[in-house]
């Protein structure tokens, strides 16, 4: 096993070949937005306190591009390395900012990682492929959005 948190450089230590692609889902009072391979500008997401975005990256090949969009959310550098770091053991740790999950989960028999970061206005996740995991969760998200119904507020309340 690679440990990344000896270096200054961030290394995705898995196998899988998925291009790193970003999924969309981000609403407003105005309305919502669900884009699919989405180009998005992180900054502005992350800078807007009147929308919730959820953004769901699948492929952790494309480093560069990972740094970028947690940078944009002020997401830590060892965060970042943990995202990219497949054989991680599951955990959960609060930040000031936002909480962070790396977890386990059962695939078509086979144990595949996912991370999850949860912000005031925005959840990341992230996965080695493309995965059906949060797909009833956006499809609830976008009936709520149709039907006139304020979608979930995801985000870290502090107290």
């Amino acid at each position: 096993m690679k440990n990344n948190f000896l270096s200054e450089k961030l290394t995705y230590n898995g196998d899988e070949r998925t291009a790193t692609h970003v999924h969309l889902v981000s609403y407003n009072s105005a309305g919502m937005t669900v884009s699919d391979n989405a180009e998005i500008d992180a900054s502005a997401l992350s800078l807007d306190p009147a929308s919730v975005s959820w953004v769901r990256v699948h492929g952790l090949k494309d480093t560069e591009r990972i740094r970028a969009l947690c940078a944009a959310f002020g997401i830590d550098f060892l965060v970042v390395q943990d995202i990219l770091n497949v054989d991680h053991p599951s955990k959960v740790e609060e930040y000031e900012r936002y909480n962070f999950v790396v977890a386990k989960y059962s695939c078509h028999g086979e144990m595949a990682h996912i991370s999850l970061v949860q912000g005031e206005n925005f959840v990341l996740s992230f996965s080695e492929t493309e995965t059906a995991l949060f797909d009833g969760t956006v499809s609830v998200v976008i009936a709520e959005s149709d039907s006139g119904l304020s979608p979930p507020a995801w985000g870290v309340r502090r107290g």
